[in-house]
């Protein structure tokens, strides 16, 4: 697996998708308010991250993956935060601005390590059929400039991504035999077919199914149970690969109409914000770099789980990596 993360600096990979600015306020809370039962944080420090969409390029370029991030942002405050975060990372920042919607912003109010508040300023409209052109043109250009390895769709249902654009990029992707991925989100984009890697989390597996999970039955119930909506994803959406993270319990791996679960190696889970985003750049990458499926996502889990283990959206470097393989 080590030759697979050295090869990561030779990758170039797209990203699409919605984009938004992450805010962690850290404080302390010792008392409830008088005016109404809540409690009152004294605010120590604020930490602003590239979220979203910008959260799988932080995590690609971490791996020392170049990369490209397609999105939308607005013409506010936010948005100038985001760019400078952009730029300080080496991230190609390929994102269309429009002054008709507001840059989406996460901030999380967390006192000690207890999460207590989200507060959400964002638009989850369409975008427009102009800025869809512009992307699309853009992408084109790009294209025809560099050789990209993969192309990953980041969905978080703010409206960047619609049925036709996924569905031109498809196009582009497969006339160049391009890697695709998508991390689904209910109620958003219809998922096209033939993705290289289709990545939903367990909830959103069942969703996709049209079934209910059993939260209370046995291990063997509920693995089974899993097995059964893998089979109808799969079949309904014909991707190379069907991947499913489990959150602590790992992730699965559906395949020649099994299923397969690589058991998470976390020993404490600190903070799941971005998690996800960590392992579908991780696993997009190492396949883009020739490993296996099985190599893939063996890389994935370990990213993820060095990812849990820390405060806020955080990403893994290709050392961090390095060092968390397990020796052979």
């Amino acid at each position: 697996m080590k030759k697979i993360i050295e090869k990561f600096n030779s990758l170039n990979i797209v990203v699409i998708g919605d984009v938004m600015l992450d805010i962690f306020t850290y404080g302390i809370s010792e008392r409830l308010s008088p005016e109404a039962p809540v409690p009152i944080i004294r605010i120590d420090q604020r930490k602003f991250c590239a979220g979203g969409a910008g959260n799988v390029s932080n995590n690609l370029q971490a791996l020392g993956i170049k990369n490209y991030l397609f999105g939308v942002i607005g013409d506010d405050s936010a948005a100038q935060q985001l760019t400078e975060i952009l730029s300080v990372s080496a991230i190609d920042n390929c994102l269309c601005s429009t002054p008709n919607r507001p840059t989406t912003t996460k901030d999380r109010f967390i006192a000690g390590t207890q999460q207590l508040l989200r507060v959400d300023h964002e638009s989850t409209e369409k975008i427009s059929a102009d800025l869809e052109t512009t992307i699309l043109e853009n992408l084109k250009t790009l294209l025809n400039e560099k050789k990209i390895d993969a192309i990953i769709f980041s969905d978080y249902n703010k409206g960047t991504l619609s049925n036709k654009l996924v569905a031109d990029i498809m196009e582009l992707a497969a006339n160049q035999n391009i890697i695709t991925a998508l991390d689904p989100k209910p109620n958003s984009i219809e998922i096209p077919k033939n993705l290289t890697i289709l990545k939903p989390n367990r909830h959103e597996a069942f969703n996709l199914a049209n079934m209910s999970d059993n939260l209370f039955g046995t291990k063997e119930e509920r693995l089974g149970l899993l097995e059964k909506a893998a089979k109808i994803i799969y079949d309904r959406y014909q991707p190379e690969y069907l991947i499913i993270s489990l959150s602590a319990d790992g992730i699965a791996i559906y395949q020649d109409g099994k299923l397969s679960i690589t058991p998470t190696a976390a020993k404490e889970v600190f903070d799941v914000s971005g998690a996800g985003d960590t392992l579908l750049s991780t696993l997009v990458g190492a396949l883009a770099a020739g490993g296996t499926i099985l190599e893939s996502t063996s890389l994935a889990n370990i990213s993820a789980t060095i990812a849990v283990s820390k405060s806020g959206t955080s990403s893994v470097s290709a050392d961090e990596l390095l060092r968390a393989i397990p020796c052979r």
